[in-house]
């Protein structure tokens, strides 16, 4: 209980100075009144001590105090033993792509399977950063912790990269609460947050970790009552009509061109996920499956995730980071024009412009045969797509009711497959041939 307790004060755990422990505590500390000298002999006062303190750590954190200081000195042990196996350039990176982004076993990393766990790595990230101290160390206060968040950062921009998306959301909640209160933060915090965007990496890293991630959320999906038409006010002219789909809502916005006798129109998607009683939306901008499909990284604006509240006649969100901030609607109205507004949507006088229109898509769930080999989905009448399952190892884990589909823009096609992030262009027998894939009649299933 002593050896923790001076761990937490030697390594400014809690506070970046020894005044501020000593705030926190109600007590004066310093070396001969330090948090393992309080109680004298008294193991229930030490005990009592480092109870409560793991208390704040779990309100504040998350954290499992216990674990995260018994961590510590694994990890600083570790750093000991290998310190000259840890100095190559990429080894770090390479630690944190074995451990969360499924890279393969690589012998020269043996040493580091065989005495970590993935819970160690936070740590001996930010030890090797220098953002953490070694337990050796009198390196005495913090004198700035917003240099050792910078630092950290640049190391998971660098590192904790999917091709599925330009910057990782996780990255962008733990830049943003490094922004609010700098100078509140602490080295907890810190472990905290590199925890959580490791964890977020790893969840989607590979095609197989999306797809089982991708499962999971859809255990938390849930549909919202909310089709019709909405308004931010009772006021406003512009309005917001929701169409249910079988898994979420397309979000259309309406701003009417009286003078052109124009409904122009932004179509969203709004998807929605409750964990712990705690529900959020997710709005998916209309540019953003140009970029799926194709295989680009999505930037940022696209997505949208906000804490999402309703009842009976008003929707709230509201960000939860900076880079959700581009939704600006914060509250909805169920509309009492709703009547005037849907017979405009329906009235062939009024032309409809849709200001994405070149992103427009609609997508069929076709999946028609599963195979020991092959999945088959309908093109037309005649004739099916068939897809052989050796072109990725997560489509042997295909099954009906995923996400699979036909998707069809204006000058292409592609076989979608959702959960797995997977999107082969079939437009052309050029491009067919050239996924893999090929076009076979009805009757021809094998």
């Amino acid at each position: 209980m002593e050896e923790w307790l001076r761990l937490v004060e030697r390594t400014r755990l809690f506070c970046n100075t020894m005044e501020e422990l000593g705030q926190l505590v109600g007590f004066s500390v310093g070396n001969r009144n330090s948090l393992a000298r309080k109680g004298g002999q008294s193991l229930f006062m030490k005990e009592a001590i480092f109870h409560q303190l793991c208390y704040l750590c779990a309100e504040r954190t998350g954290l499992n105090l216990r674990e995260t200081v018994e961590a510590y000195q694994d990890v600083d042990r570790f750093v000991d033993r290998y310190q000259s196996l840890l100095r190559g350039k990429e080894t770090l990176a390479r630690i944190v792509h074995l451990f969360y982004g499924g890279e393969a076993d690589t012998e020269d990393l043996d040493f580091a399977k065989k005495k970590l766990e993935a819970g160690h790595v936070p740590l001996l990230v930010l030890m090797m950063l220098g953002c953490l101290p070694r337990l050796s160390a009198r390196n005495g206060d913090v004198k700035d912790i917003k240099a050792l968040y910078d630092r950290t950062m640049k190391f998971l921009n660098k590192v904790c990269q999917v091709p599925t998306m330009q910057k990782l959301p996780a990255l962008g909640v733990a830049e943003d609460f490094e922004g609010e209160e700098p100078e509140e933060l602490n080295r907890l915090d810190l472990i905290a947050r590199v925890l959580n965007v490791l964890v977020a990496y790893g969840a989607i890293s590979t095609h197989q970790r999306l797809c089982g991630t991708n499962r999971e959320l859809m255990k938390e999906h849930f549909i919202p009552e909310i089709e019709g038409v909405w308004t931010e006010n009772d006021a406003s002219t512009t309005f917001w009509y929701f169409q249910r789909l079988d898994n979420g809502y397309f979000m259309y916005h309406y701003i009417l061109k009286s003078e052109r006798k124009e409904l122009c129109y932004t179509k969203y998607s709004i998807f929605f996920f409750s964990k712990d009683e705690d529900p959020m939306a997710m709005v998916v901008h209309p540019r953003t499956m140009h970029h799926v499909v194709a295989g680009r990284p999505v930037p940022q604006g696209l997505y949208a995730y906000l804490d999402f509240t309703q009842s009976a006649d008003c929707m709230l969100f509201e960000p939860r980071d900076k880079g959700s901030e581009w939704f600006r609607v914060r509250r909805f109205r169920r509309s009492k024009h709703a009547r005037s507004f849907e017979m405009m949507r329906e009235d062939r006088a009024w032309k409809k412009v849709n200001e994405f229109a070149e992103d427009e898509y609609e997508l069929h769930s076709d999946m028609t045969a599963i195979t020991q080999n092959y999945i088959y989905l309908q093109r037309d009448e005649k004739s099916l797509y068939k897809v052989p399952k050796a072109l990725n190892d997560v489509l042997t884990d295909i099954h009906f009711g995923d996400s699979v589909g036909v998707m069809r823009f204006a000058n292409a096609t592609y076989l979608a497959f959702d959960e797995m992030s997977l999107y082969y262009n079939v437009t052309t027998e050029e491009e067919m041939k050239r996924a893999g894939i090929e076009v076979v009649d009805n009757q021809h299933i094998s």
